[in-house]
């Protein structure tokens, strides 16, 4: 006779209840107090929370200029406006980008969570 899925499921919930006790048995559960996770949240949204800031300051230093240079370059052509836009978006894009990159360097792998 062979055995159902049901039997078998049922062996293999049997199992795996009995290798759970034996786990509990052998290491014991001592969950960290309420304020040490309180603590990494908190931490963790406040990096959070400056990574999207600096990012969005990235997004909009370059946006900016380039949308207002596109305006720019079509309304009246390539003008004096249009190139001095295009330098500070450099010189502002430029130190930013350097000291991105010092960061991620100096921290190593980075991902964001």
């Amino acid at each position: 006779m062979k055995p159902t899925d049901q039997d078998q499921d049922n062996k293999l919930i049997a199992d795996l209840r009995r290798d759970w006790e034996a786990l509990e048995k052998t290491y014991s559960v001592n969950p960290a107090p309420l304020d040490v996770w309180e603590s990494l949240v908190h931490r963790q949204r406040q990096v959070t929370r400056r990574r999207l800031w600096r990012d969005l300051l990235l997004f909009w230093s370059v946006a900016v200029p380039l949308v207002s240079g596109g305006v720019l370059f079509l309304g009246s052509g390539i003008s004096v406006w249009f190139w001095l836009l295009q330098g500070i978006s450099v010189i502002v894009g430029i130190p930013l980008a350097i000291n991105e990159f010092k960061a991620s360097w100096r921290k190593g792998a980075s991902t964001y969570d």
